[in-house]
């Protein structure tokens, strides 16, 4: 009866510290998610992808832009000197948008972007 109580003792002290274990990645997790949220509802996304580091811009481009094309065009004077003197320069941009935003990429951006120091 004795070896029997001292293995329970034993069992139950351990369940005990897996037990306390999860409580503190849960808290983590449970301040992590808050944070998460107190920044999506205050996101002031022009400024937050100006200052963001270049992952977590590439997550916000790939939440709102299904894709964007730059047209880089420059047209040349025709010149008797053999030299290229540069008549006109026209840069377009298209864009395609996601419909609607991936928000699985847009998710991961916040959640990047709360576990940066001095954001909130």
């Amino acid at each position: 009866m004795k070896k029997e109580q001292k293995r329970v003792l034993k069992d139950t002290a351990s369940a005990q510290s897996v037990i306390a274990e999860a409580e503190k990645r849960l808290s983590v997790i449970n301040n992590r998610k808050d944070r998460a949220l107190k920044l999506a509802q205050s996101l002031d996304f022009g400024e937050t992808f100006l200052r963001a580091n270049s992952v977590i811009k590439r997550l916000l481009c790939q939440a709102l832009f299904s894709e964007i094309a730059v047209n880089d065009e420059v047209t040349y004077a025709t010149s008797n000197e053999n030299c290229r003197c540069v008549k006109g320069h026209e840069v377009s941009i298209k864009i395609n948008w996601h419909k609607p935003i991936n928000i699985h990429r847009i998710t991961e951006a916040i959640l990047a972007l709360s576990l940066e120091k001095g954001i909130l």
